[in-house]
Order: C-alpha cells, then sequence, then structure tokens
C-alpha cells in the first residue's frame, strides 16, 4: 500500500522548507510576532514546569555560544554604569558603613551575617527608577541580591533596618 495524502503533503513540505530556509524563518518570525504573549507564555510554563531541563539547554546553548554570553554580558554592565550615572542621588563608603551597624551585620532580606561579604542592593532598583541616596540602599548577601534582581523585594528584615 503506498504512502497516504497526508504523508505525501509532509514529505513535500519538509523539502520545499530545505530548499527554502529564509523564507522559513521569515515565516517563522512573522508567527512568532503575531503570537509573542502565548508563546512567550507558553515558554515560561514549560520552563517552570521542568527547571532542570530548562537549566540543561540554556548551559549547553551558552557553551555553543560564548561570545554571545560575554556580549550580553557586557551589555549589561554598559546598561547598568548608564543607569548608576543617570539615577538621581549618590552615596559614599561611610553610608555603607552606617548601613552595615544599623544592620547589625545581618542581610536585610534573610537575616545571615554578611559583615565581610554583602553587596549594596537598591530597594526600589535602579531598574525601576530608583534612586542612588543612601535610604534607598540596603545591604544584602550575593544569594538574596541575586534572586531579587531587579524586582522591588520587601522583606521583615527591611523593617527592623
Amino acid at each position: 500500500m503506498g504512502l497516504s495524502h497526508h504523508e505525501k503533503y509532509k514529505i513535500t513540505k519538509r523539502k520545499w522548507a530545505e530548499a527554502h530556509p529564509e523564507r522559513v524563518r521569515e515565516i517563522n518570525r512573522a508567527y512568532y510576532a503575531r503570537h509573542h504573549e502565548r508563546k512567550a507564555a507558553e515558554m515560561r510554563a514549560k520552563r517552570k514546569a521542568n527547571p532542570e531541563k530548562a537549566k540543561a539547554i540554556k548551559k549547553r546553548w551558552m557553551v555553543k555560544h560564548p561570545n554571545l554570553v560575554k556580549a550580553s554580558q557586557i551589555t549589561r554592565k554598559i546598561k547598568r554604569r548608564a543607569r548608576e550615572r543617570s539615577a538621581e542621588g549618590h552615596f559614599h563608603p561611610i553610608h555603607i558603613k552606617l548601613q552595615l551597624r544599623k544592620q547589625y551585620g545581618l542581610c536585610a532580606y534573610c537575616g545571615i551575617y554578611i559583615v565581610d561579604t554583602y553587596e549594596v542592593d537598591h530597594i526600589v532598583p535602579l531598574a525601576k527608577g530608583g534612586t542612588n541616596w543612601a535610604d534607598n540602599l540596603v545591604l544584602a548577601c550575593r544569594t538574596c541580591n541575586r534572586k531579587k534582581g531587579t524586582q522591588t523585594w520587601s522583606s521583615p528584615w527591611l523593617y527592623l533596618v
């Protein structure tokens, strides 16, 4: 028995796609542009459902594209410096020492001891319009600061500070 109509169609479609890769990319980009919100939500859900698989895929991509990873890191640093320069206010190292004393040497978010290893964190992130004034700064452990990212994150510890 021969191939069904559907199977013949799939073979023809695959051959056409192999012969016209630029056109296929163009069609896919247009589709993604029309359905961006839904596709992005699907991908977020997929990553959330399979965090280990998502992490492995990301790691493989980073190993395969080190030049793009480096470029994105540099771009991120440049954008960060630009936000810092354009943000209102400034702080001095003495403000950091005072804040460390005010927090009793504890992370503002999780409360672990951070006297030797801490990062300066903006309560309202620069990316969300925060300032560089000392009253917008707290000291956090690396884990909490990285987990917080550009979110405005309140914590019971913040109110003790």
